[in-house]
């Protein structure tokens, strides 16, 4: 991978114009057939993983004593309503997790579900069961199964016109070498994931942070940095020319930019004027004088 260095950028003062084809003619099918909730729940949550999580479930429940697993060992049906559930509690939220089951709130959708005593059973040992290997730097080793399960879906999803690379918060305030504080984000405290996303909403990539030891070339890092090395790592999913990609200004960087033209793919973007040798740009100041 060749880049201009920051010190040959060179600044020419021309009229604009666009003379490059920007036509793009693979329409996504997620624009022409909007899917129901759950079928896009169904489109990245591949059946198999609810298989793994009741049969590692099982094996926990036989480890640590309960051999039976009363009433009886789970299924992956079972495993399939107690992640419901869950979902179901983050769009109605209540002090205490025992409240979905009292008498007094009615809500259905628990009572009639599941008992109360076997989903604090199978929360309790729903665990993934694989060894830590020895020399791991894995942050996320443990829910690597489902991670690759879901990008591997991510990935077979053809790809729209207009995509964006963006970083997002998962809420978390457990304790993990990773966890973040970002100031201003809804969910200032958790872990940050960088995802490659279309216009539509669907998402075709991601990319967990977990420090020097992600999943991010050590070259592209080196000579692009992180914030234009995620985005470099994200876009080789795309392949075909004419894609639109945005990102915002903690991404963006001229050698990112130039490495995208040269793919053909159509960078849209906000710029930091530190980011940018000699630049010609006025700073935000100057910019603020002006009426």
């Amino acid at each position: 991978m060749t880049v201009t260095r920051k010190e040959e950028i060179k600044w020419r003062h021309r009229p604009f114009t666009t003379i490059m084809d920007t036509s793009f003619e693979n329409p996504s099918i997620h624009e022409v057939h909007p899917m129901r909730p759950y079928e896009y729940f169904k489109q990245y949550i591949p059946d198999e993983i609810f298989n793994l999580m009741a049969d590692n479930t099982n094996v926990y429940a036989m480890q640590s004593g309960t051999l039976s697993f009363k009433p009886k060992p789970t299924s992956s049906g079972e495993i399939r309503t107690l992640i419901g559930l869950h979902l179901a509690m983050g769009v109605m939220k209540m002090p205490r997790v025992s409240m979905y089951w009292e008498a007094g709130m009615d809500i259905g959708i628990f009572q009639n579900t599941m008992p109360r005593d076997r989903f604090f059973q199978l929360r309790s040992h729903l665990v993934n069961n694989l060894e830590k290997p020895a020399e791991n730097n894995d942050v996320f080793f443990k829910v690597r199964p489902l991670y690759n399960a879901v990008r591997r879906r991510c990935l077979e999803f053809p790809l729209e016109e207009n995509l964006c690379v963006d970083e997002h918060m998962v809420p978390f305030r457990g304790t993990l070498s990773v966890k973040q504080y970002i100031k201003g984000k809804p969910h200032p405290w958790g872990l940050k994931i960088y995802f490659l996303c279309g216009k539509s909403g669907m998402a075709y990539d991601f990319l967990m942070h977990q420090g020097t030891s992600m999943e991010l070339s050590q070259e592209h890092r080196k000579q692009l940095g992180l914030g234009a090395g995620v985005v470099y790592h994200l876009s080789q999913r795309i392949t075909e020319a004419n894609h639109k990609l945005y990102f915002d200004n903690y991404f963006t960087t001229y050698n990112l930019l130039e490495l995208l033209a040269e793919r053909k793919i159509h960078a849209a973007w906000t710029a930091r004027v530190s980011r940018f040798a000699r630049s010609p740009l006025q700073s935000d100041k100057e910019m603020a004088k002006k009426p």
